[in-house]
């Protein structure tokens, strides 16, 4: 026989709870006695409870299994449920509990959730973002991109490159870039916002700044970057940044169409002009293949990006002669930064590049000539 276990109980009219115990009743449910010793039988019982009746809640933390009964009756268990309580779920709630009490368990769930979490964000997210990118509603590219173009453009000044550069430039990219769809090239002065950049956008648009057509070298330079921003807008990588950025939510509303808030986030996400370093180098591959295609040499995308490297040294180097006599105002008062203080700046400003979103340019550049060298060699 059953062995009796003793609980709290509440009757749904007192507060307090009372001593009770309670005993098997035939399988179909248990039978409750109480204030006295322990119940011998169960026709000794003062209520009987079946289980379809019952909904079971299992100990957590420091909180005891309950049973909550109708007419807003309550058992209370001292410990964890009795074995031969027959109750739906109960099982699984005792091996939580038996679970959360385990050192051993909890570190290595740790060590399994964290894993999970770097997967998911690593690889799980970046790859749903690009499968699902490719369904995404015509409109909602069209609505984000024309939001995000406006902002863009607002943020910029309009261009000073002479009319004829820009329609010379326009052209050759139609002739020799653009795949059935040419994009609307725009150009715009890039300033504090966007300085020397290119962004593609999801309506099938391409702002590219006066400064980075100033930086370049050649046409063939400037459109190179031309074919890398291509390759953002084929590969619609812009909509699996903001995929990635938004969340589920965000899909959700993207996908069903409902973009009363998502729109405004979207515009967010994309007007810093940023992508992934995975997105940044499959835009690469993309501009390789293509030059590969119309027998151009990748190297011009190079030059252009070994053109960039050279800028960011000088601005490093430039930073860091005037840093040599930094001076800080602490509450009105100037002071003059220690050699030390200093070393830890230029310290935190090396670590910040492992931090930014794009490869760094030299693993770009290396992969750019290791590409032409195999291209050289199938010819």
């Amino acid at each position: 026989m059953k062995r009796p276990v003793e609980v709290k109980f509440y009757d749904g009219i007192l507060a307090e709870a009372r001593r009770a115990w309670i005993v098997p009743d035939q399988q179909q449910g248990i039978a409750l006695k109480l204030d006295e010793d322990v119940p011998a039988q169960v026709s000794a019982a003062d209520f009987y409870f079946s289980y379809p009746d019952m909904a079971y809640i299992g100990g957590v933390g420091g909180r005891k299994p309950i049973i909550e009964l109708p007419e807003e009756r309550r058992i209370e268990f001292l410990s964890k449920a009795p074995h031969w309580l027959g109750i739906k779920h109960k099982d699984i709630y005792h091996a939580i509990w038996k679970f959360e009490r385990s050192p051993i368990l909890i570190f290595f769930s740790m060590i399994i959730v964290i894993s999970a979490v770097i997967v998911i964000l690593k690889w799980g997210i970046p790859y749903s973002a690009k499968q699902l990118a490719k369904f995404l509603p015509e409109q909602t590219l069209v609505e984000v991109g024309n939001r995000t173009e406006q902002q863009l453009i607002a943020q910029t000044q309009p261009s000073t490159l002479p009319e004829e550069q820009q329609m010379r430039l326009k052209t050759l990219y139609e002739q020799k870039i653009a795949v059935g769809k040419p994009a609307k090239i725009i150009f715009r002065q890039g300033g504090s916002s966007m300085g020397m950049n290119a962004a593609a956008i999801p309506n099938n648009t391409i702002i590219v700044t006066d400064e980075l057509v100033k930086i370049s070298g050649t046409d063939e330079e400037v459109l190179a970057v031309l074919a890398h921003e291509q390759g953002h807008l084929v590969q619609k990588h812009s909509m699996q940044k903001v995929i990635s950025n938004l969340g589920a939510a965000g899909l959700f509303a993207l996908v069903t169409g409902d973009l009363s808030d998502v729109v405004t986030a979207s515009v967010v996400v994309l007007t810093d002009a940023g992508y992934s370093q995975a997105i940044e180098l499959d835009a690469d591959d993309y501009a390789m293949q293509h030059w590969h295609q119309q027998q151009i040499s990748s190297i011009h995308l190079s030059n252009f990006l070994q053109r960039v490297e050279n800028a960011r040294i000088l601005a490093e180097e430039s930073q860091t002669l005037k840093m040599k006599n930094f001076t800080l105002n602490i509450d009105g008062k100037d002071r003059h930064l220690t050699e030390t203080e200093l070393k830890w700046i230029r310290l935190i400003g090396k670590f910040k590049k492992y931090l930014e979103s794009h490869p760094e340019l030299d693993k770009r550049i290396q992969r750019i000539h290791a590409f032409n060298e195999q291209a050289n060699h199938r010819i």
